[in-house]
C-alpha cells in the first residue's frame, strides 16, 4: 500500500508551536549560547553592544570585557533588584551633586565675604590718610598765615621806629625801643599808612584763595575776586562766574559775617588789614 502523504507528516512532526514544550529547550539553548559583557567599573553584565552603549553613555565608563559565563535571562526578581540598586545610585549621586553645590555656596560666601572686609579695610585706610593729609594742609596753611602775620607786623613796626627815629634825632634810643613797644602793645592796631591788605579766602571745596588788595578797596571788589576764581565742584566741573551777590563772606576768628550792606566799606574801615582771613560760601539766589 502506498503512503504519499508520509513525507509531509514528517514535515508537519519536526514542526511545533511555539507554544508548546518541545520549542522551550531550542529557545534556552539560543539564550545561553549569546555573548555577555562585563563592565569592568562597576561590574555590570550587559548581553548586547547596544547595552554597553547605553551603559557607557549613562554612566561614562569605559572599560568592558566578554564573560565566559553563559547568559542567564534575569527573573522578575532580579529586574527589581536591578532596578532598585539602580535607583540607590542615582539618589547617592543626587545626593553628591547636592552636597558639593552646598560646599561650593559654601566657599563662595566666605570668598564674598573676605573680599567685602578688604574693601571696607582699604577705604578706611584711605579715608584715613585722606583726613592726615587734609589736617596737615590745614596746619601748613596756619603756620604760613600766622608766619605772614608776624613778619608785617615786625616789618610795620620798623617802619614806625625809622619814621620816630627820622622825627626825633634828639631820641636815638626810640629807634630800639618802639619796635618792641609796637609788637607786644595789645593797642597798637591798625597802622593808619597800611596800603596792603593781604587776604587768604577759603571755598567749600578746592585750594584757599589768595590775593593782596589796597587797603582802600571795598568788600565788593574782593567778592567779585571770589565770583571770577570759584573753584570747580566734586564733579570735575570746570569753574564758572559766580555773581558777587551770592557770595558771603565771614571771619573764623573773631566771628564776623559780612552782609551786602558791608560791599561799599573798605577793608581798613572793616579791620582787615594788614591781613586776614575769610571764609567764603555761595548762596543760592533770590
Amino acid at each position: 500500500m502506498d503512503h504519499p502523504n508520509t513525507g509531509d507528516e514528517e514535515d508537519q512532526g519536526a514542526k511545533c508551536d511555539p507554544g508548546e514544550s518541545p520549542c522551550q529547550p531550542s529557545l534556552n539553548s539560543s539564550l545561553q549560547n549569546r555573548r555577555v559583557y562585563i563592565c569592568d567599573n562597576c561590574g555590570k553584565r550587559l548581553s548586547s553592544t547596544e547595552d554597553i552603549q547605553m551603559h557607557s553613555a549613562r554612566t561614562g565608563h569605559s572599560d568592558f570585557k566578554e564573560s565566559d559565563v553563559p547568559y542567564v535571562h534575569p527573573s522578575a526578581e532580579e529586574k527589581q533588584a536591578e532596578m532598585l540598586r539602580l535607583q540607590e545610585q542615582i539618589k547617592l549621586q543626587k545626593f553628591r551633586n547636592e552636597e558639593a553645590e552646598r560646599r561650593k555656596n559654601i566657599e563662595d560666601e566666605k570668598h564674598r565675604r573676605q573680599q567685602g572686609k578688604v574693601l571696607l579695610s582699604a577705604k578706611a585706610k584711605f579715608q584715613e590718610e585722606e583726613m592726615k593729609r587734609n589736617a596737615e594742609q590745614l596746619r601748613k596753611e596756619r603756620a604760613e598765615d600766622k608766619a605772614y602775620r608776624e613778619k608785617l607786623r615786625a616789618e610795620i613796626a620798623r617802619d614806625r621806629a625809622n619814621r620816630v627815629a627820622h622825627q626825633s634825632p634828639l631820641l636815638p634810643a626810640l629807634s630800639t625801643a618802639v619796635p618792641q613797644t609796637l609788637t607786644t602793645s595789645p593797642n597798637s592796631g591798625t597802622p593808619s599808612d597800611v596800603t596792603e591788605c593781604r587776604l587768604q579766602i577759603r571755598t567749600p571745596t578746592g585750594q584757599p584763595l589768595k590775593c593782596t588788595f589796597q587797603s582802600s578797596d571795598n568788600l565788593e571788589v574782593v567778592a567779585q575776586f571770589v565770583g571770577r576764581n570759584w573753584p570747580a565742584d566734586s564733579s570735575g566741573v570746570s569753574p564758572t562766574i559766580v555773581d558777587c551777590q551770592e557770595i558771603t563772606l565771614q571771619t573764623a576768628f573773631p566771628s564776623r559775617k559780612f552782609c551786602v550792606d558791608d560791599f561799599p566799606k573798605t577793608l581798613k574801615q572793616l579791620g582787615l588789614c594788614p591781613s586776614a582771613v575769610l571764609m567764603a560760601q555761595r548762596r543760592s539766589p533770590p
